[in-house]
């Protein structure tokens, strides 16, 4: 009887100790899934960073006035200002759309309950002032055939920037390493 219970007692432990195991494995999993996701979203942000760039010299270097109804190039060929315009916005918006989206997307759920949720959660409302009020100073210039002021945009993008370190300081503070789970775990 005393060896069936000693049996029964180490199995006891070693299904703890699997379970245990098992807890290390998932916390170091989900801190991965997070570093990953945040990563992907930076990654797709900075990666825009060029785009926007030529974007805004584009705008930058349109004349200060100009007729929408008038070719941009000289002998009558080619899109008038307002079509021009017209597709290099669509154009901008479909690359931003195509790039940030889908890992801004991922990000809000894979980081939500996580201490750097509200961080992301923060930058999306700023991506979405830039998406959806960014754009309205450039489409008022351009409406009226003058060079866009590209300054107010150019100030919504730097201060996104900023949220950069924000998250990477977050992430230090919250990336554990296998060791110190189970450190946490075991004691």
């Amino acid at each position: 009887m005393v060896v069936a219970l000693r049996q029964a007692n180490n199995a006891r432990r070693e299904s703890m100790r699997l379970q245990e195991a098992r807890l290390v494995d998932h916390k170091v999993s989900r801190r991965r899934e997070c570093i990953e996701a945040l990563g992907n979203l930076w990654g797709a942000i900075t990666g825009m960073q060029m785009e926007f760039d030529a974007w805004t010299e584009y705008l930058e270097g349109l004349p200060p006035t100009f007729s929408l109804n008038a070719q941009r190039h000289p002998g009558g060929r080619g899109p008038t200002y307002e079509e021009k315009f017209r597709e290099e916005i669509r154009k901008f918006s479909s690359k931003w759309q195509n790039t940030i989206e889908q890992p801004l997307f991922v990000a809000l759920l894979v980081l939500r309950g996580t201490p750097l949720y509200e961080a992301v959660d923060a930058l999306n409302n700023q991506i979405n002032e830039i998406k959806n009020g960014g754009l309205e100073p450039i489409w008022a210039g351009l409406s009226t055939g003058h060079r866009p002021d590209t300054a107010p945009i150019k100030g919504d993008v730097g201060r996104r920037e900023e949220s950069r370190n924000e998250h990477l300081t977050l992430a230090r503070q919250h990336c554990l390493t296998r060791k110190d789970v189970e450190r946490s775990v075991w004691g």
